[in-house]
């Protein structure tokens, strides 16, 4: 949902594609995406048993949009690529859909919420307690 409560960010297919929903409209207004390498998607011993037993199809590529968050005047796209080293990999879009640049948010922890220029995220300790952390955002 955008800042103003008017527009909903949709991506409803395992490809690079968003989707703006005016919401008063109650219709598409804009659509973007850029130029994305899928991830290549690695397939796990219990997914292997699940295809075998209901004739599901094999998965080849990651879905390549994780999560979309609305931060300001900026949509955020949290992609399925991921480095250990450097964290998740987003792309910054701006309110017209253009493609503004990508960071790698090495922060450990699941991203909650941003607002007010700070980034919200549940993290855990070495003993596995939970805990809130605010970041500020400096450009």
């Amino acid at each position: 949902m955008s800042q103003d409560g008017q527009k909903l960010f949709v991506n409803r297919s395992r490809e690079y594609l968003i989707e703006v929903l005016d919401i008063d409209q109650a219709q598409i207004i804009r659509r973007f995406n850029r130029d994305y390498p899928s991830i290549k998607h690695v397939e796990e011993a219990w997914e292997k048993e699940f295809r075998k037993r209901y004739d599901f199809p094999e998965i080849k590529y990651e879905i390549d949009i994780d999560e979309l968050w609305p931060a300001e005047r900026f949509l955020w796209v949290k992609t399925s690529t991921a480095d250990k080293k450097k964290g998740d990999l987003f792309d910054v879009f701006n309110e017209k859909g253009q493609f503004i640049d990508s960071f790698y948010l090495g922060l450990k922890g699941r991203l909650l919420a941003i607002a007010n220029n700070f980034l919200y995220l549940l993290e855990e300790d070495k003993a596995d307690n939970l805990f809130l952390s605010k970041y500020k955002i400096i450009e």
